[in-house]
């Protein structure tokens, strides 16, 4: 700050300050009623929501999900464990091996 010498100047960087002050507080006021409403539950799903949906890599996760369960839910229709006959057991196996490399090999095209 500069050296005030006389009244004048004192009266004019108190009115100065006091302004500053006003705007600031202003700007605070308008800030914390932002942080409020952006705290509000409804405005947290939904920007979380919204964060998710604009993920660049959304599809592509999505399609990875759907065959890991699409195997998933193959491979337990498929296995018998209970299974007595050899050649049934067997055909069961080679089936979940390639429905496993099918997924995977499908999930490595749409990575990229």
């Amino acid at each position: 700050m500069r050296n005030i010498n006389n009244m004048f100047e004192l009266e004019n960087e108190i009115a100065v300050l006091r302004q500053r002050q006003q705007l600031d507080l202003a700007a605070f006021k308008y800030q914390y009623h932002l942080t409020v409403n952006s705290l509000k539950p409804a405005n947290l799903v939904k920007n979380a929501l919204h964060d998710v949906i604009s993920a660049p890599d959304l599809k592509s996760n999505m399609v990875k999900a759907a065959i890991g369960f699409g195997t998933t839910y193959l491979s337990k229709k498929l296995y018998d464990a209970n299974s007595i006959n050899p050649v049934k057991q067997a055909l069961t196996h080679a089936i979940k091996f390639g429905i496993s490399y099918f997924s995977k090999s499908k999930s490595r095209n749409f990575i990229s």
